[in-house]
């Protein structure tokens, strides 16, 4: 199951619970008790006990339901905000999108300090909880692609559609593991050094401060490509099973490893574009604060 949360601000609470009334999907969305017949029907669809006592211990401005999804949401006029919470997968959806989310106390803090709230425009994220969420959303979709199929090629075809889901997993457990977290705010890219990090990136034979260009040929001279990233067939099978996303994933995640296969197989597929490209952009190797950051020209 994957739960996602979705906070929209809104200007004015009334006219954001207006619109809802209008667009929320009459066969699927219900205002709890706002309409006996229409609650009733809704409640009387969940598929079982815990589903329909969530239902009706629920506070919420709209509940809805389909084959694949619950969603919860919810107004907050005093701070002027819709939250959507939505579970996907199988089991208890509705119970699941209802459970309160686990604040990070410390993330919001790090996030805070480093302008993400202040942006216009930000994107946090970490390397194994993104390939965790790939997974998960290839999970659901084997599962559910199982269904139409004979019984006797469900562990097979089971089997082939786990390993393939798990490329993502597989890509950011090749070594070194530099990164927990990556944070872009405006025009300026972070990433978070783990312990392995801070030994690596205080290793390279540049100045805290330098261009992309000497910024790469140190790394291209330095690592040395392990795991997937040290068999080109292997890389490039993964990043096939692994689907569109993935590249995205070296991209934000692993670049240090792109850059040292590109070093070390010149000319072997696949080319693994980076943000480090940009031979003037400006990098900042902060060891004591452990970050890397990188400036960024004209283009993203």
């Amino acid at each position: 199951m994957v739960r996602l949360l979705l906070v929209v601000p809104v200007v004015d609470a009334n006219r954001a619970q207006a619109a809802l009334d209008v667009l929320m999907n009459a066969s699927a969305c219900v205002r709890p008790r706002a309409d006996a017949a229409r609650w009733a029907a809704f409640v009387a669809r969940l598929p079982n006990t815990d589903e329909r006592r969530t239902a009706e211990g629920s506070n919420a401005t709209y509940l809805c339901m389909t084959e694949l999804a619950a969603v919860v949401v919810r107004m907050n006029p005093a701070r002027r905000e819709l939250r959507w919470f939505v579970a996907s997968g199988e089991g208890s959806l509705l119970t699941a999108a209802a459970a309160p989310v686990r604040p990070a106390p410390e993330l919001g803090d790090h996030l805070r300090r480093e302008g993400f709230f202040s942006a216009r425009v930000a994107m946090f994220k970490t390397p194994v909880e993104d390939a965790r969420g790939m997974t998960a959303l290839g999970l659901i979709k084997s599962r559910a692609g199982l269904a139409g199929v004979e019984a006797s090629m469900r562990p097979l075809m089971w089997k082939k559609g786990a390993r393939e889901v798990s490329a993502s997993l597989r890509l950011v457990e090749s070594p070194p593991r530099l990164f927990s977290g990556m944070l872009i705010a405006e025009r300026v890219l972070s990433w978070t050094l783990t312990d392995e990090g801070r030994t690596f990136f205080s290793s390279l034979p540049v100045p805290s401060t330098t261009n992309a260009k000497s910024f790469r040929e140190a790394i291209a001279g330095t690592l040395k490509p392990a795991g997937l990233f040290a068999n080109p067939r292997e890389l490039a099978d993964a990043i096939h099973e692994g689907g569109d996303m993935t590249p995205m994933l070296v991209r934000t995640a692993l670049w240090p490893h792109a850059i040292a296969f590109a070093a070390a197989h010149p000319g072997a597929e696949p080319i693994l574009p980076t943000f480090f490209d940009d031979d003037s952009a400006r990098v900042e190797i902060d060891i004591k604060g452990g970050h890397v950051r990188l400036h960024l020209g004209d283009a993203l």
